[in-house]
This record gives C-alpha cells, sequence and structure tokens, in this order.
C-alpha cells in the first residue's frame, strides 16, 4: 500500500488509546475480581487473602524460633548440629501454628454452617430459602458481621490490613516509587554510557 507520511503517522499515533503501564502489584489487584466470585464480600469462610490472625503468628513462629534457638542449641555445637537443631524447632513451631490456624478456620465453618441457629429473623428466614450467595449484597455483610461477631476474637479470620495496596494507592507513595525508578534508570543509562577502561 501508499506510504504513509509523517503527519498520518502522527494523526494515527493520536487516535491511539492511551496505554498506562502498571508495576505487577497493580496488574494482579486489577486481575483479581476476574477469578474472584465477589471481591469486596467474600464469604465467611473464605481465607484465601491472609488474615490478621495468620501475620500474628507468623510473627509468633519467628520470635519463638529465635528464643528457642537461644535456649535449646549449645553454644560448642558444630554447624551441622546447629542447622539439625534450628530446622526440628522450626517443624514444631510451624506445626503449631497450622493448629492454630486451622482450629480457627473450623470454628469459621461451624458459624457459616449454622448461620441459622445464629442469625436473628428475618435473615434467618432468608438464609433458610435462599443460598448465601444468591442474597443481596448488603445482606451478606450484614449477615458477615453478625457470624464474624459470634466468632472468639481470637479465632476471627479478619483480613488484614494491604500495606503493598496502601502504598500503590497513594499518590505520596507512587510518586517515591516513580522517582526510585527514574533515578536507577538514569543511574543505568550512566553506566551503559561510559565507556569500559581496559585492563
Amino acid at each position: 500500500g501508499r506510504k504513509r507520511v509523517p503527519n498520518e503517522v502522527q494523526q494515527e499515533l493520536k487516535s491511539l488509546p492511551k496505554t498506562e503501564f502498571c508495576s505487577m502489584w497493580e496488574v494482579d489487584n486489577k486481575e483479581r475480581p476476574r477469578y474472584w466470585s465477589d471481591d469486596k464480600n467474600p464469604p465467611t469462610y473464605d481465607f484465601w487473602t491472609p488474615s490478621a490472625l495468620e501475620l500474628r503468628t507468623d510473627r509468633w513462629v519467628a520470635k519463638s524460633m529465635v528464643e528457642r534457638a537461644e535456649r535449646e542449641i549449645p553454644a560448642n555445637a558444630s554447624e551441622e548440629d546447629k542447622n539439625t537443631l534450628l530446622n526440628d524447632i522450626q517443624e514444631e513451631c510451624l506445626v503449631e501454628q497450622d493448629d492454630q490456624l486451622q482450629r480457627a478456620r473450623k470454628v469459621n465453618w461451624f458459624a457459616h454452617g449454622n448461620m441459622m441457629d445464629i442469625l436473628p429473623d428475618p435473615l434467618r428466614e432468608k438464609v433458610r430459602l435462599d443460598v448465601f450467595e444468591d442474597l443481596h449484597i448488603l445482606e451478606r455483610q450484614q449477615i458477615r458481621a453478625i457470624l464474624n461477631d459470634w466468632v472468639p476474637e481470637k479465632y476471627r479470620l479478619e483480613d488484614a490490613p494491604d500495606m503493598r495496596k496502601m502504598a500503590i494507592e497513594s499518590p505520596k507513595h507512587r510518586l517515591a516509587f516513580l522517582d526510585a525508578i527514574s533515578k536507577i534508570e538514569s543511574q543505568m543509562d550512566g553506566e551503559a554510557a561510559t565507556p569500559e577502561k581496559k585492563t
């Protein structure tokens, strides 16, 4: 076909949709609702996102490992013995953490499976007649709040605040993020432009 003149090329470029470049975290955050049936209102028993309890037990595992390692590993032990003892301590801590999380999940499953005995009317009647996922979003939020209050506090699987998402959605943190990228980019450009010295 006929070769486009520069003015036509510029006009074509202007008509193209704007391309917005995102970090991998932003892309993942935008893709997530495609795979979640209800992104803003997951069921009570959904523990895919990290819960505050899970993060709390993670910190407990790290603290317990350090305390037990200082107390139980002899100072004169060989490197191999130290590694073996440290692995044993870590395994025991992880087993105890998994036991706590499983107990919390079972309590939340119990609450969700017995919501007819926990909820007051008229929510009890709506749950009896309809599937929980088919109810209105406001009713589901109300049910989740009631069941969450019924579950003892130490077993609640409340979502932990997502600090990465909060940072990426903050204009201040986003500018700092882009500024750091531009600094690294200029540094790399400077290194690429500098001729390599022959030895």
